[in-house]
Order: C-alpha cells, then structure tokens, then sequence
C-alpha cells in the first residue's frame, strides 16, 4: 500500500517562503537602484556678444548606461558680483535654443539682484498619461555631447567686469533650487528626483599670462585684420584647458575657453569627477604648459595661478616677467611643441606677404605679422623653449 508523503514541514515551508521574500527583495530592490539614472549638468559656450551682452549654453549630459528620460528641469545659477560690475541684469532665454520635446522648453526666467544674483529656470510641468498605456513623453538626454537645456543671455545696463562669470548652483529653497526630475521605467513610469548636489558643474579658476599678449600689466586683447579686438568684452584671447592624470592621458579637455585679460579663466568640472589632475594649458601660438603637480579638484572650486611663480609650472618652464609675474612662452605657431625654425617659416612667409588678421603667425597680436613676431620667435628660439611634461 502506497502512502502519501509530506512534501515539506511547517518549519521547511517557513524557510522556503523566508527564501523566496529575500530573493525577491534583492532582486527588486537591485532593479530599483539600478534604474536610476545619472547624469550632470554645466555651462558652456560662454560668449560676450557686446561688452554688455554675455550668453552661455546650459546643458545636461547622462552619464549611466541606462537612459534618462527627462521629467522636469529648473535651475538656479548664482553668479559673480565683480561679474556684474554694478550694472542691473536683464536675463532671457535665446529662441529656439533648447533641444528639449517641445512641450518641456524653458519659457519662464528670472534674475534676483543683491546678494544672491542667482539666474532662476523655471521648469514646465511634465507631460505624461500615468494610465495603461503609461505615455510620458520626457526628453531623452544625450551621453557624450550632452542635450542642450537652452542658452541664456544677460544684458547689463553696464559693461560686464574684467572678472569671470563664476557661476555657482543653488540647491535650497531661497531663492530658488536646482532639480532634475526623470521617469523611472516602471508600470507606471515615476516621476523621481535624481539630482544631487554632485550632479552639477563647479566653476574653477585658472590664472595665466600669455607672453605674446602680455604688456606690463595684463594682456592686451588679440586683434584682427582691422585692429579691432577680436573677441568682445574683457577677453583677451581663447585657451584650451586639458585636465590629465599624466602625459598622454588626458580625461577631460575644455576648449574655446574665455582668456580674460587679466589673466583669468574658469572651467566647470563636475563634483562627480573630483579627483588629482595635472592642468594643462594650450594657445594657439603658445608653448603647451602643465602644472608642476596634480591639482584636487572637489565639490569646491579651486583657483590654480600660473602667473605668481614660476615653478607652478612643470620644469619652471614659465617667462619672467621681472615683475614679479610669469607667463606662457609664446612662438609656437606650428604648435609642435617646440620653437624654432618652422615656426620662423611660417612667419616669414605671412610677413612677406603683409599678412594681417587673427593668424597664428601673428605672435604679438597686434593684427599683423612682422619683425615684432619675428622678435618673439628669435628669442625664445635661441633659449631653446619647448614644452616640459612633468
């Protein structure tokens, strides 16, 4: 006679079902975090259009795998009194400027003079149908190059100052918060705050002086074919800035960045990305330039001077000034690494042509190419300049 078997135990049951919670715990629990997406948001392009009117890009970029699909976006941007320089701040959002789904593009900004001076981004309410079929139709953002929020202007009732803009986040209440919401992937799609304070870009300062510009007291401003300033407003000429963990390995690189003639410069690097980096200047007719030593970069900004001492450069490879102040060699037109005779060849040839503008041959600046620039190169030639690495 066949008899029935218990197939478990109450205490076996118990244990089984305790087995499968915890799994399911895990598993779910895991997907949850796991479909957060990551991402961060910075400025760039920065442009003076007049000595009044400044504008830049905002931009957020995924950094996960996984996609980020935009709920809301609002911003608040606290910007540089010395920026300012006493005039009264107008700000408006350029047309048709934002790659956002039409319905999600910025409308509203506001400016709050005084001690905040903070850019304020409102955020358009999000689209979405949270009944089967869930459709909330977000904004896909970008990796790599990132998707562009808008680009926003400034008008100043007064020329902007010789300062950079120096922008900072706010993420409290007063006057007003930066948060980015997204739809995590789920039945129904929720609409989740994913930002942090991590997640948005820290405004650093570089100090340098480029030999070729330099004129006692700060830089004069790089001129084209009719001796004008090339660039407007306070902005001596551009600069590239590279962040590198040794040479070769190059993590992040910022170019057409603003080189103010006094001297400055600011990148916007991440607070997810802090770490030790060498900084690495680059100019079009300049001697390739690196710090002496890595430089931290955190969740605060730092400011990094090149022109105080020469051995805030790798191998003291700076100009003296004998001033007290240090610069960038200049002289490299062919941007070989090197000054010599094919950097005295191209100039050369453009001074026998009476070349004149915004050329690289044109050391000096001053919107043509001649014996000044020749001068320059003889010089720095004969001292054997070339790039050091550290």
């Amino acid at each position: 006679m066949v008899q029935n078997k218990k197939l478990s135990t109450p205490a076996n049951l118990l244990a089984i079902i305790q087995i499968v919670i915890l799994y399911y715990l895990v598993v779910f629990t895991g997907t949850a975090q796991a479909q957060t997406p990551s991402f961060f948001c910075d400025i760039r392009n920065e442009t003076y259009v007049s000595a009044n009117i400044f504008e830049f890009d905002l931009y957020i970029t995924r950094t996960s795998i996984l996609p980020l699909e935009l709920a809301c976006f609002q911003s608040a941007i606290k910007i540089n009194t010395a920026f300012i320089n006493g005039g009264d701040i107008t700000p408006s959002i350029v047309t048709s400027s934002s790659e956002f789904n039409a319905h999600q593009v910025p409308l509203a900004i506001n400016f709050v003079q005084g001690s905040n001076n903070c850019i304020k981004l409102a955020p358009r309410l999000p689209r979405t149908n949270y009944t089967a079929p869930v459709a909330t139709n977000g904004t896909m953002v970008a990796s790599n190059i990132g998707t562009k929020v808008c680009r926003i202007r400034l008008s100043n009732t007064l020329s902007f100052g010789s300062s950079p803009i120096n922008y900072a986040w706010n993420y409290t209440v007063s006057p007003y918060n930066s948060i980015v919401s997204a739809f995590v992937p789920g039945t129904p799609a929720i609409n989740t705050i994913v930002s942090s304070a991590n997640d948005f870009a820290v405004s650093n300062n570089v100090n340098v002086f480029l030999e070729g510009l330099y004129n006692g007291s700060e830089m004069n401003k790089a001129k084209n074919e009719f001796g004008d300033g090339q660039f407007n407003g306070p902005v001596a000429d551009l600069v590239t800035i590279q962040l590198a963990t040794a040479p070769g390995s190059i993590v992040k690189e910022f170019s057409n960045v603003n080189l103010l003639q006094n001297g400055t410069c600011s990148i916007g690097l991440p607070a997810s990305s802090a770490g030790s980096y060498y900084i690495v200047v680059k100019h079009r007719n300049s001697i390739e330039t690196w710090s002496a030593n890595p430089v931290t970069f955190s969740s605060n900004p730092i400011s990094y001077n090149f022109t105080n001492a020469a051995n805030k450069a790798a191998g003291d490879n700076m100009k003296d000034f004998s001033n007290g102040f240090f610069g960038i060699y200049a002289g490299d037109a062919d941007q070989d690494g090197g000054v010599g005779v094919s950097d005295m060849v191209l100039i050369d040839n453009q001074s026998a042509l009476f070349a004149s503008g915004y050329l690289v041959e044109d050391i000096d600046g001053d919107g043509g190419v001649g014996v000044s620039d020749m001068t320059i190169v003889d010089n720095n030639s004969a001292a054997f300049v070339s790039v050091i690495y550290p």
